[in-house]
């Protein structure tokens, strides 16, 4: 949904997502959506959101029982999946230079998810799309947020801290 400064004016934006948990934008204004997909064990989704944009939701390919399309219904892809039930919780684009210029402008993604070792923070190059684990070793991360000094902070609810990531040459 969009919503004008002051709350009156309501429109939808984008249509077909299930769940989305978080969303970001560049350094360029481009928005990013995390999706939470199907609970039938379709993958988690990363969309670049445009205006009347329609995701997938509820025309999952994968899914026997799930609805068809209608044939005039152009779906837009996903730009990154990720496991099944990897529960994408929380997303961040990485806009200040502390960190290495080839990091700049990525999404960095925090998966809190149900099977071991895949809870991690994974690095999205965008345009075009590359992921790459970024960050191991985490419990449960809920989310990642970028501070003013450009590092990078990801909460993990199941340890109750708070990691700093930092950059130092």
């Amino acid at each position: 949904l969009r919503f004008d400064p002051k709350g009156r004016k309501v429109e939808t934006f984008a249509y077909g997502l299930r769940n989305p948990y978080d969303l970001a934008f560049d350094a360029n204004g481009n928005l990013f959506v995390t999706d939470n997909g199907p609970d039938h064990g379709g993958p988690e989704l990363l969309y670049h959101v445009e205006e009347d944009a329609h995701f997938l939701f509820p025309y999952y390919p994968e899914c026997d029982f799930c609805p068809q399309p209608p044939l005039e219904l152009d779906i837009t892809d996903p730009i990154a999946t990720f496991i099944p039930h990897g529960a994408i919780a929380g997303i961040t684009a990485y806009t200040h230079t502390t960190f290495p210029i080839k990091y700049y402008n990525n999404l960095f993604v925090a998966l809190w998810s149900a099977f071991p070792g895949a809870q991690k923070l994974v690095r999205v190059q965008t345009f075009p799309t590359e992921t790459s684990d970024f960050m191991l070793g985490l419990a449960a991360p809920i989310d990642v947020s970028q501070t003013p000094s450009g590092d990078l902070v990801v909460a993990d609810w199941a340890t109750g801290h708070i990691f700093q990531v930092s950059f130092r040459p």
